[in-house]
């Protein structure tokens, strides 16, 4: 704070939960109940939601950067893969529970992926076909020799191998085939806080974000 001459505020992982739904909903929700699956690099937040409203949400020990830390090679082995998935699968009994209708991804994975198939028009919709290509593009070589590539740095690939079959078991659990992308999730949230609440988007609820 004294270094860069502005208050720091740390907010609660609800809260930060609360702001990366109002982002992503901005722009993704339906009215029949949706799963906004936030995946980062250490762990995963789900949020079952109808619309603009948040039902539930869990958050899972799975995360792009220390499942392809703990599991993959450079570049991976099959045999590593399935091991992966066999520890995500335990992860996921943890998941809320939900019809959901359209299953939607926020974080690095979920925006980077999309580039991996193409690079000038990046798909905003991933078919299960897209997220096995992705992961046969991402296994090809050695994390360095796709950098130039994929326009993506070592550790960002290497977290993407991991990332993308965790997506994959995602739409399995949910039942869906498509997975929509949501380049609007935590930042575009804080603004619309911001625009909302002022000065005090930052503070949790006694406001409550919808």
């Amino acid at each position: 704070s004294q270094i860069i001459g502005v208050p720091v505020h740390v907010i609660s992982p609800q809260h930060e939960a609360k702001l990366s739904f109002l982002g992503a909903a901005s722009r993704h929700a339906v009215k029949r109940e949706w799963a906004l699956v936030d995946l980062g690099g250490a762990s995963t937040e789900i949020v079952i939601a109808r619309d603009h409203d948040m039902l539930r949400s869990a958050t899972l020990a799975l995360g792009s950067g220390v499942l392809a830390a703990t599991y993959l090679s450079d570049p991976p082995k099959p045999e590593e893969r399935a091991r992966l998935r066999k520890a995500a699968v335990r992860g996921l009994i943890h998941a809320p529970d939900g019809e959901v209708e359209r299953l939607v991804a926020t974080g690095g994975t979920a925006s980077n992926l999309p580039s991996v198939l193409a690079r000038r028009n990046p798909p905003g919709v991933l078919t299960t076909a897209d997220l096995l290509t992705c992961e046969a593009r991402l296994d090809g070589h050695r994390a360095l020799q796709l950098q130039a590539e994929f326009g993506l740095p070592a550790n960002r690939i290497k977290a993407l191998r991991a990332g993308v079959e965790a997506l994959l078991l995602l739409l399995d659990w949910y039942g869906l085939a498509l997975l929509h992308v949501s380049h609007e999730g935590l930042r575009h949230g804080m603004l619309l806080a911001y625009l909302k609440h002022g000065e005090n988007w930052w503070r949790d609820p006694p406001h409550e974000i919808t």
